[in-house]
């Protein structure tokens, strides 16, 4: 595929970003960090019925690319990797953020149940584990 210096559409994907705070001197830390959330836009190398090739790697002026430097993105899809408006990109990033969040407390909940068994030592946890295993 051949991509020159002027492309004519861009697929957009918003993402997050955790910065460090750094730290002191004495190597404590200065405090949480921020987190910046940005915009990336891909260049369309081709389009297809279904989608777009995105290029992903960067290139400038007129290049050949292969498509180890490319993406397929299925615009029919719920899920893309990159949106063809800037308002489906935004609710893209807040579908995600919001799926990672339901993730993490359902596995701070786990972590939290877990240490709750383990403190309790209730007679049916298994006090160690089999030396052998046998396959069905």
């Amino acid at each position: 595929m051949r991509i020159s210096g002027q492309h004519t559409k861009n697929l957009y994907r918003y993402y997050d970003v955790q910065f460090s705070a750094g730290c002191d001197e004495s190597g404590n830390d200065l405090g949480p960090g921020r987190v910046g959330v940005y915009l990336q836009e891909f260049p369309v190398v081709k389009e297809t019925k279904c989608g777009a090739w995105i290029l992903t790697a960067y290139c400038f002026g007129d290049v050949e690319v292969s498509v180890k430097d490319c993406k397929f993105v299925n615009l029919k899809a719920n899920k893309k990797f990159a949106c063809l408006t800037l308002e489906e990109a935004k609710e893209s990033f807040i579908a995600r953020k919001k799926r990672q969040v339901r993730l993490l407390k359902a596995q701070i909940i786990r972590a939290e149940k877990a240490l709750l068994e383990i403190e309790k030592e209730t007679s049916w946890m298994v006090k160690k584990q089999p030396d052998t295993f046998q396959i069905c």
